[in-house]
């Protein structure tokens, strides 16, 4: 069925001033066929960051929560800020490597399975990977640093690390 239209806006309804068919811009539809139905879209479905504008998205989140909303949103807006944060995450990481090693070295066992089975292959093995993984983990964090649960899972790692460091230096206090 071939339709007609007005190219000077109007659809042949009958609301030209004049008869359609004699007007110049009359004519035989161009469009072949829907632009609204294209083939293959590239378009990311989901492309928000997580970070909502509206006022009251913490109004009935607990404190905890909060806190790491709060320090996501710091860290979305200072890269320094964030660098200092990857920086640290490194430094405790190494911290803890050299800690578990000083461990070790006094009889104590290794509580990751992972770290306690390269420890056992090679100490090298286990800082050359232990070094990798947090390389890799500090990459991908600031590469998807725009993402508010990117943001916050690493403040969560650098409480871990903190924690984990607080109970080295105990251990290290308490046992050696």
């Amino acid at each position: 069925m071939v339709k007609n239209v007005c190219y000077e806006g109007k659809d042949h309804t009958g609301e030209c001033i004049g008869p359609c068919e004699g007007c110049e811009s009359y004519g035989k539809d161009r469009r072949v066929k829907d632009r609204r139905k294209r083939g293959i879209s590239f378009k990311l479905k989901e492309r928000r960051e997580g970070f909502d504008r509206r006022k009251n998205q913490l109004r009935n989140k607990s404190i905890v929560a909060k806190a790491f909303a709060f320090g996501a949103i710091y860290l979305r807006h200072s890269q320094t800020l964030l660098a200092i944060l990857l920086v640290l995450f490194i430094l405790l990481n190494l911290a803890d490597y050299l800690f578990t090693l000083k461990a070790l070295a006094a009889g104590f066992v290794e509580v990751n399975p992972i770290m306690d089975k390269m420890f056992s292959v090679s100490s090298a093995l286990a800082g050359v990977f232990k070094v990798g993984a947090t390389i890799f983990i500090t990459a991908v964090i600031w590469l998807f640093k725009r993402y508010r649960v990117v943001l916050e899972a690493s403040i969560l790692f650098l409480l871990i690390y903190i924690i984990l460091i607080v109970y080295h230096i105990y251990g290290a206090i308490k046992y050696y």
